[in-house]
C-alpha cells in the first residue's frame, strides 16, 4: 500500500468496522433489550463509544504505517509480529480481556446513567476490554501493510472464534495462540526459503 494518511487510514477504519462491528452486535442487542426501550440514545451511545474506541486504534495504526513508509524503513516482518501475537495470547491480560469481552453482562448491569451520555462511557469501556482482547493481533496487519483478503479472513475468524464459541476463554486463548505461532513459524520459514529476514 503506497498512498497517502487519509487512504491508509480509510482502509484501516473499513478493516476495523468489517471485522469488529459483528463482535459488538450480540452486545448491542442485549443493550437494546434492557435499555433500548426506555431511551435509545443509550444504544446509539455505547456504538458511538465503541466506534470510537476501535476508530481511535486504526487512525494510530495507520499513522504508524504512514510514517514508516515516509521514512523509508521496511514494514515490520510479519514472522515477528505473529510469534508477538501468539506469545499474547497465553497471558493473564488476555483472558481477562477476553472473558470481559465475552461476558459482557456484568459491564451493562454497571450502566450508570440511562442516557446516550452512560451509553458514551460504557461503549467505550466495552470497546477498551476488546481492544485488550485483539489489539496483538490487529498488529499483525502491519506485516504486510494490509495483509492478503485470506490473511484477513483468517484473522476474522479467529477472533470470531474466540467471541462465540462456546468454550472456556484460556482453551480458546491458548489455541489461537499455538494457531498464531505456528503462522509465525510457516512464515519464518518461508521467509528463508526466498532469502529474506
Amino acid at each position: 500500500m503506497n498512498g497517502s494518511f487519509p487512504q491508509t487510514a480509510g482502509l484501516w477504519l473499513a478493516a476495523m468496522a468489517l471485522m469488529m462491528a459483528p463482535m459488538a452486535l450480540p452486545t448491542l442487542h442485549l443493550l437494546r433489550r434492557a435499555c433500548g426501550r426506555h431511551d435509545p440514545g443509550v444504544v446509539w451511545g455505547f456504538a458511538c463509544g465503541y466506534a470510537g474506541i476501535w476508530s481511535g486504534f486504526s487512525l494510530g495504526l495507520a499513522g504508524v504505517q504512514t510514517g514508516l513508509r515516509t521514512a523509508g524503513w521496511p514494514p515490520p516482518a510479519t514472522a515477528l509480529l505473529l510469534l508477538a501475537a501468539g506469545l499474547y495470547q497465553f497471558s493473564p491480560w488476555k483472558t481477562a480481556c477476553l472473558q470481559r469481552c465475552r461476558s459482557p453482562l456484568g459491564q451493562l448491569l454497571s450502566l450508570r446513567r440511562p442516557d446516550w451520555r452512560g451509553g458514551l462511557a460504557l461503549g467505550g469501556e466495552y470497546g477498551l476490554s476488546c481492544l485488550g482482547c485483539c489489539w496483538a493481533v490487529m498488529l499483525t496487519m502491519l506485516g504486510a501493510g494490509m495483509m492478503a483478503p485470506a490473511a484477513m479472513l483468517a484473522l476474522a475468524l479467529l477472533l470470531a472464534g474466540e467471541r462465540l464459541l462456546p468454550v472456556d476463554p484460556r482453551t480458546i486463548a491458548r489455541a489461537n495462540g499455538a494457531l498464531l505461532l505456528s503462522w509465525a513459524l510457516w512464515s519464518s520459514l518461508e521467509n528463508l526459503r526466498g532469502g529474506a529476514l
